[in-house]
């Protein structure tokens, strides 16, 4: 939902059926990129930005079999690095989330709403 509503806000437009949920897991992976990727040819992205490894995992297993190759035939990004990115080949492209920063702003937001207070803006 926060996907959709960031890219509505820039005015990009997803296509129906362009977001899958995985559920963390290789399998998941698979299967999303497998409905992802079985759109109509117009319809089909150029590249796939993951929530996690082991998703991508999954979803690079099938590019991989589909003949789609990573990355000149496709993109595949990955939401919070881990050293499994560097250890597959290709190596995966992942981005660095601020756990701790995120963790901090979360038990601050989380302190102003205990005690009553609109939380700030971040």
């Amino acid at each position: 939902k926060g996907f959709r509503e960031a890219c509505s806000d820039l005015g990009v437009t997803v296509s129906r059926g362009a977001v899958e949920s995985g559920g963390y897991s290789v399998e998941g992976g698979y299967r999303a990129a497998q409905a992802i990727m079985s759109l109509p040819a117009h319809l089909r992205p150029t590249g796939l930005v993951i929530a996690d490894p082991q998703s991508a995992l999954g979803a690079m297993k099938f590019l991989r079999e589909a003949g789609i190759g990573v990355p000149d035939a496709g993109s595949l990004v990955s939401l919070n690095d881990h050293m499994v990115a560097e250890h597959v080949q290709p190596p995966l492209t992942a981005v660095k989330l601020p756990f701790r920063e995120m963790g901090r702003e979360a038990a601050r937001i989380l302190t102003e709403l205990i005690d009553g207070q609109p939380p700030r803006s971040v």
